[in-house]
């Protein structure tokens, strides 16, 4: 039986990737490696994670992040 895909949290190492073709954020963070510090769930429903890369933070949806780390 598989797992299920693990959701995004706190303590996280996250690598962010580009939009989904309409949303191109960020694209100096290509090939970067970032920490997640903080999340806050938008009103919609999705979540906003504050990611430490180098000395910088940034807030990047859920959608522009990919998980590295497993259980």
């Amino acid at each position: 039986m598989s797992n299920p895909i693990r959701m995004i949290r706190i303590g996280d190492i996250v690598e962010p990737i580009p939009g989904n073709g309409i949303r191109q954020f960020h694209r100096d963070l290509s090939e970067c490696v970032g920490i997640v510090i903080d999340e806050m769930e938008m009103e919609d429903g999705f979540f906003m994670f504050e990611v430490l890369i180098g000395s910088e933070i940034y807030w990047l949806d859920s959608i522009e992040l990919k998980l590295l780390e497993k259980e």
